[in-house]
């Protein structure tokens, strides 16, 4: 584990950010031990280490970072703020409404009317997404789907993400490496479950790393589970 992230995991930890000691429901139904919750970061400081973070890893090309509603949008505001660099031009930040009412058909120019907020997408824009966390890949499947209705010819150089929970989709694939293939983005996150593993053993914590391990086990990639196995 690098420098960076072991300080990005102790900012997460003393905000109380990364929650470790309960059961946590997600969004595909699994009941995790562990839990990260980007909007306790709220404050200059933590906005500006993940800023600062993710805006290392934006592609030289970029000129639109999209943070899909709702948690990637202060990921989105906070990277823009970061690039700053004349290397890079003009780089600006869009997300979008998540409204319950129907968009119906809407395409092109009318949908972002209804939906967008921040800067404008256009035929061939390239474009970076941020979000807090990789699980399934569901919202990020959606917010593609939305931009591609918006504009042609949209290239997606990556996404960032804080944090990879290593886990596999409910079909047992391994839901970065599906996402991956089926989109041809690379997904780049700052920290993995199992950096989070490694910090709680290295804290001592090890009823919660091991609370971790067994989820991880259950529900795990191929990959980190192997990993497992040298420990």
């Amino acid at each position: 584990m690098d420098d960076y992230q072991k300080i990005f995991l102790d900012l997460l930890f003393n905000k109380g950010t990364l929650k470790v000691d309960g059961e946590y429901m997600l969004k595909n139904k699994r009941v995790s031990p562990w839990f990260f919750n980007v909007g306790d970061l709220n404050d200059g400081q933590s906005l500006n280490v993940i800023g600062e973070s993710f805006a290392k890893q934006v592609p030289l090309n970029t000129n639109i970072v999209f943070g899909p509603a709702y948690k990637g949008i202060p990921l989105a505001v906070a990277t823009v703020i970061a690039i700053q660099s004349p290397v890079y031009g003009k780089v600006s930040y869009s997300t979008y409404r998540k409204e319950e009412k129907d968009h119906g058909e809407a395409t092109g120019e009318d949908l972002q009317k209804k939906v967008l907020i921040g800067a404008r997408i256009k035929d061939g824009d390239k474009i970076t997404l941020v979000d807090d966390v990789f699980t399934d890949g569901g919202t990020k499947y959606d917010a593609l789907n939305l931009l591609n209705k918006m504009a042609d010819n949209l290239i997606f150089n990556s996404l960032l993400v804080v944090i990879d929970r290593q886990e596999v989709n409910s079909n047992g694939e391994n839901a970065i490496a599906k996402f991956s293939r089926e989109t041809g983005i690379p997904v780049k996150p700052m920290i993995s479950a199992l950096d989070v593993y490694d910090f709680l053993i290295e804290k001592n914590m090890n009823p919660q790393a091991h609370r971790i391990k067994k989820y991880l086990l259950d529900y795990g990639t191929d990959e980190v589970k192997k990993d497992f196995e040298k420990r």
